[in-house]
């Protein structure tokens, strides 16, 4: 396993911090990557990141984690990330990159109801039509062009992250998952949103119907059972064969 650093291998990223302190890099071009390795021996089904994989990063004001192990090596502006693993870890990744591509921009949620998004397996013929959902987003921006309007109400950016829990993800049934991620509400609760995500075509699809995602929210008053992530530093450890730089 080897080590990047992030800061010297992409002179473009800015290193700030968030609201929780952690380290996290602002990309102020149209997207940011990083190095991706396979560990032989990570359990597909295992949702914990190992430490030092892990990279938050800011792009057009929302902030995603991105793996050296799971994904995604890339995340643009506009439109959803690509390659995320299909394991336990990768749909955690997924549901969080998606539903905060779609709070990017009018553009971007267009984006990713157009080319990463599913209705439900059992859901009525209409239902698979996304295309109304798509006239909304473009009709409630009021402009000629999406890109220069704001999200979607539903969209609403997932913020202060700090653990998650992955549910119906086994490798009997690995192309469905429940994906729960909680956010510090007060000094003892959390706010926990949820969405689902399903592995089709060879990539995680955000479950949506005719309103947008589906989604709950709900409190909680703690966090067992849960999988909090990694620590992350200016560094990210790579396994096997890496590329040379994070871009």
């Amino acid at each position: 396993m080897s080590v990047v650093d992030v800061a010297d291998a992409d002179r473009a990223v800015t290193p700030t911090i968030d609201d929780l302190g952690r380290l996290v890099f602002t990309a102020p071009r149209s997207e940011m990557s990083i190095p991706q390795g396979k560990c032989a021996d990570l359990d597909t089904s295992d949702p914990q990141l190992r430490d030092g994989t892990l990279v938050w990063a800011r792009v057009a004001g929302t902030t995603v984690p991105m793996s050296t192990t799971d994904g995604p090596p890339v995340v643009d502006q506009v439109g959803p990330p690509r390659g995320i693993s299909a394991t336990a870890r990768g749909a955690a990744l997924a549901g969080l990159n998606l539903i905060n591509a779609a709070a990017r921009s009018a553009a971007s949620a267009v984006e990713v109801i157009s080319v990463a998004s599913t209705a439900a397996p059992d859901a009525s013929p209409e239902m698979l039509d996304r295309q109304p959902l798509i006239d909304r987003i473009v009709n409630a921006a009021d402009v000629d062009s999406p890109g220069a309007g704001p999200a979607p109400q539903w969209a609403t950016p997932v913020t202060d992250v700090v653990a998650y829990r992955v549910r119906g993800w086994s490798n009997q049934n690995p192309q469905h998952a429940i994906v729960d991620y909680a956010s510090p509400s007060s000094p003892d609760r959390y706010t926990a949103r949820s969405f689902v995500v399903h592995w089709v075509d060879d990539k995680w699809r955000l479950e949506v119907d005719h309103d947008g995602p589906t989604t709950h929210t709900a409190e909680v008053d703690n966090l067992d059972g849960w999988t909090h992530f990694p620590t992350t530093d200016s560094t990210v450890r790579v396994c096997g064969q890496e590329q040379d730089s994070v871009r």
